[in-house]
């Protein structure tokens, strides 16, 4: 008879433990982002599973950007409860990478584009809405040949751009390097 017992509470187990694996396989991780470098890790109930670091010389630059700033520092925010369709871990990450773009052209801009991302995420955990940086990413941003990230040529004259240096009450210095 104990045997008999000893052996439903291991077949029990092993159907709970299978369960759980199936439902984490289904569900997917969440992910959270690194908020000064936009890295990415992806949890399973809670525990970090995978690391995918930002790539250089993009992190290193990120990290540089962080000195100083009261919103870019080294914690690790939700960014996606479930990893899914939306792919907003990617998206923010993503966010980062393009942001460095901004450091040839103006360090000071290229800081508050980030700390628009890193508040961002930590308010909104990546769920709705954008950075308020979303323009200064998208619509004057381009990759040249080699696939590296630069600031469109006549920036200056974007009315998203316009837009956020008004907003941000900045007016960036009058010479820029060249873009591209």
């Amino acid at each position: 008879m104990k045997r008999r017992s000893s052996s439903r509470a291991i077949l029990l187990c092993i159907v709970c433990i299978v369960f759980i694996f199936a439902y984490a396989l289904i569900k997917g991780p969440s992910a959270e982002i690194r908020l000064d470098t936009g890295d990415l890790r992806y949890l399973y109930f809670g525990i970090p599973f995978e690391y995918h670091f930002m790539s250089e010389p993009e992190r290193t630059q990120l990290i540089a950007l962080a000195v100083g700033s009261n919103v870019l520092k080294p914690e690790w925010h939700s960014c996606a409860a479930h990893v899914g369709s939306n792919n907003a871990d990617r998206m923010c990450s993503g966010a980062y990478a393009r942001a460095t773009a901004w450091i040839a052209v103006d360090r000071r801009l290229a800081q508050m584009i980030v700390e628009d991302i890193a508040t961002y995420v930590r308010d909104t955990e990546g769920w709705h809405g954008l950075p308020a940086s979303a323009g200064m990413l998208d619509f004057v941003i381009d990759r040249n040949k080699n696939g590296n990230w630069y600031v469109k040529p006549g920036w200056q004259q974007d009315p998203a751009a316009l837009d956020y240096l008004q907003s941000k009450g900045y007016s960036p210095p009058a010479t820029q390097p060249a873009g591209g």
